[in-house]
């Protein structure tokens, strides 16, 4: 592996041989031999710069919620985005930086008595994943809100400014999703409402996801909802809630998650999604897609 020692004076900390059940909310995964942590948008910005002229393969993660990392590892060098967040707001407006947990902002705008992410509550990612795949909830999606993002473009090494209509944002995708784009920073506009009430909408919205969704390691819903089909209503009507290969289960909450009971492997994960994919299309003749990627 090449030495980017160097990087250290940019803002870029790093460490090697990575567990992956460190870098994914479903804690599986084999080793990763090199991950970069940088800390701002300076360092984001010369660390993709280098691992965009090396011939090493990366990825970028930000809380690892919506990917499964195999049990043999990666041979790539991993970018994560833990260490590149915070947030501030100002007037009716809240800027963030790719790595800031969604659930913060949902904070940050309470205490700052603005209205409209009262649904980024209990979603577990980050922000640059949320504009990626345009995470949503109780009626609320990211995209809805965003004003601009400074965002990467790798192939040019360029800063772009994509507004909001320029992220083509759909069901559970964006502009981003093509590749070739990574979030810096985001701007986002909120509307000004009393304090209280936002609190309570944040309060009755946790209380739904504690019913209604699993408390153990999962990567978020499975699969995705396409052409009316919604998946977790097939895979509980063919009966498997709580159905599990190893460790790996569907959740007795929500059949649309798979959990992690304890020691679960990625294989066991797929083993799962595999067998659920088949009793669905036997039962019902509907092909699920898995909203999960897999590194």
């Amino acid at each position: 592996m090449a030495d980017f020692d160097f990087l250290t004076t940019v803002g870029v900390k790093f460490k090697t041989n990575v567990s992956g059940a460190e870098l994914s909310s479903f804690k599986s995964g084999g080793r990763i031999p090199l991950v970069f942590y940088p800390e701002d948008e300076k360092g984001a910005v010369k660390l993709l710069s280098v691992l965009k002229n090396t011939r090493f393969p990366f990825k970028i993660l930000g809380n690892g919620t919506n990917v499964l990392i195999s049990d043999g590892g990666y041979d790539g060098v991993v970018v994560s985005t833990r260490l590149f967040s915070g947030a501030a707001a100002e007037g009716d407006t809240i800027t963030a930086f790719s790595g800031t947990p969604m659930p913060s902002l949902s904070r940050l705008a309470a205490q700052n008595s603005l209205s409209g992410f009262e649904f980024l509550c209990g979603i577990p990612g980050s922000i640059g994943g949320g504009l990626f795949m345009n995470a949503g909830a109780y009626g609320g999606e990211v995209g809805e809100r965003l004003v601009y993002a400074d965002v990467l473009e790798l192939d040019s090494g360029k800063t772009l400014r994509f507004l909001r209509e320029d992220f083509k944002f759909g069901y559970r995708r964006s502009i981003l999703s093509e590749g070739g784009y990574v979030v810096l920073k985001a701007v986002f506009r909120l509307t000004h409402g009393d304090s209280e009430t936002i609190l309570c909408a944040i309060e009755e919205n946790r209380t739904k996801r504690r019913a209604s969704q699993p408390s153990e390691p999962s990567i978020g819903s499975v699969f995705v909802r396409k052409d009316g089909v919604i998946p977790s209503l097939c895979i509980d009507k063919v009966g498997l809630k709580g159905y599990n290969i190893g460790g790996a289960a569907v959740s007795e909450k929500h059949a649309g998650f798979i959990v992690n009971k304890g020691g679960a492997s990625s294989a066991d994960y797929l083993k799962l999604v595999e067998h659920i994919t088949s009793e669905v299309y036997r039962e019902f003749g509907v092909s699920l897609c898995l909203e999960v990627e897999t590194l």
